[in-house]
């Protein structure tokens, strides 16, 4: 499996349209977003497009797994901003007799803006996609190992500093995580699509190839925490029960989202 340049999303041409929509959100019913106030009030799109890259790497995962730009990020009649415009709606959903984090409701961002993996994986699932969250592997390598399937994404979880290994300009001492885009390995190499490029206009996103070892340095988080990412998938895969990261959706979030693949399949972009 393949991925074409033109299915790479950006988080920084995402950023205008998806700052206008979780603004419009935030404007329609601020004491639902309460523990996030500051982070509302003081988002641009510059801030904005540094936290982007989990919803982004679902988007573009979507895109690569559909073989089409159903999603945009700046163009397009369907775009990473709508992934907002779509879930935020069912944040703060009551989920009672949930354990942690899930006790306080069911939140779609959390306080400093970062979007949660279950929200991402209700999104792909409604997307007519399979959605893994998966923890604890000690290589990129594993996940593929697990799933026999070449028709598949790993969205990883790298440190920050991954970052500048694609992109030496950037400079950022925010200890942090981001996640990137990894395709099955061919011929010892794994090509990582990453959506932390600054590029100018009309200039296409770049694919990057890496071995094994080299990515998983940078499993080493600076902030020690165990590790995680989503396995995005046409098929149903069984993963190993250790591995899997637990996650809950409720019901009424299932049910609102299962007309969303009919919805998306007449929002496409083309490719030109």
């Amino acid at each position: 499996m393949n991925a074409d340049s033109f299915f790479i999303l950006s988080q920084f041409r995402a950023a205008s349209y998806a700052c206008d929509i979780l603004r419009q959100c935030y404007k329609t019913d601020p004491a639902k977003f309460a523990l996030a106030q500051y982070w509302f009030e003081n988002m641009t799109p510059d801030s904005l497009g540094n936290d982007l890259c989990l919803p982004v790497a679902a988007c573009t995962a979507v895109n690569i797994l559909s073989g089409k730009k159903a999603i945009g990020d700046a163009e397009g009649s369907f775009r990473v901003g709508d992934f907002f415009k779509i879930m935020l709606p069912f944040h703060g959903l009551p989920s009672v007799g949930q354990p942690a984090p899930y006790d306080r409701g069911w939140w779609v961002i959390n306080q400093d803006g970062n979007v949660y993996h279950h929200a991402v994986v209700a999104f792909v699932s409604a997307c007519g996609l399979f959605a893994y969250p998966v923890k604890n592997f000690s290589s990129i390598a594993e996940p593929f190992q697990w799933c026999a399937d070449s028709d598949l994404v790993f969205a990883a979880s790298l440190d920050n500093k991954f970052i500048a290994l694609t992109n030496p300009k950037y400079i950022s001492a925010v200890p942090g995580r981001h996640v990137v885009d990894i395709l099955p390995e061919e011929n010892g190499r794994f090509s990582v699509t990453e959506s932390c490029q600054f590029l100018s206009t009309g200039e296409i996103p770049k694919i990057f190839s890496f071995s094994a070892p080299e990515l998983d340095k940078y499993l080493d988080y600076v902030q020690p925490r165990p590790t995680q990412g989503i396995i995005f998938s046409k098929n149903q895969l069984s993963i190993p029960p250790e591995h899997v990261l637990p996650i809950y959706i409720p019901d009424m979030v299932q049910y609102s989202l299962s007309a969303l693949r009919l919805f998306r399949d007449q929002h496409e972009t083309k490719n030109p």
